[in-house]
């Protein structure tokens, strides 16, 4: 099951949307959410919906 390049998340087969670079990496992307944000330049630790979230401050 492939997880999302954007927000880290697993989706079923058949489902989402696979997009190819110049270079031949791919990217995954579960939703149109996620292919929107990464597109703006969105970071996904700054995204609470996202399951990368930022590492916590240092005092």
């Amino acid at each position: 099951m492939p997880t999302c390049s954007y927000c880290g998340k697993t989706a079923a087969m058949g489902s989402g949307l696979r997009l190819f670079k110049k270079d031949g990496t791919s990217l995954y992307y579960c939703s149109r959410k996620c292919i929107r944000n990464h597109d703006m330049g969105r970071n996904p630790r700054r995204m609470k919906w996202t399951r990368a979230p930022a590492k916590p401050k240092k005092k």
